[in-house]
């Protein structure tokens, strides 16, 4: 695996997924194991942090349309 680049579009549908795809690309490229899990276990908490930005942003913005429209 390598490290996916993230341009705009792919950060505002998929942040989620390439972030967890990045963070394990990195950690499968240390060279212990528990270098591995443990670079992946520190990587877990940017990685929901920024996933429920990430799912407040499309929350708010679905919210905000459905209200509009009805």
């Amino acid at each position: 695996m390598s490290l996916s680049e993230v341009n705009a579009a792919k950060a505002i549908f998929g942040w989620p997924l390439y972030s967890t795809l990045n963070a394990v690309s990195f950690s499968g490229a240390q060279p212990d194991w528990r270098t591995k899990v443990t670079t992946f276990t520190q990587f877990l908490p940017v990685l929901c942090i920024t996933t429920a930005i990430w799912a407040t942003g499309w929350a708010a913005s679905i919210w905000l349309l459905a209200s509009i429209v009805m």
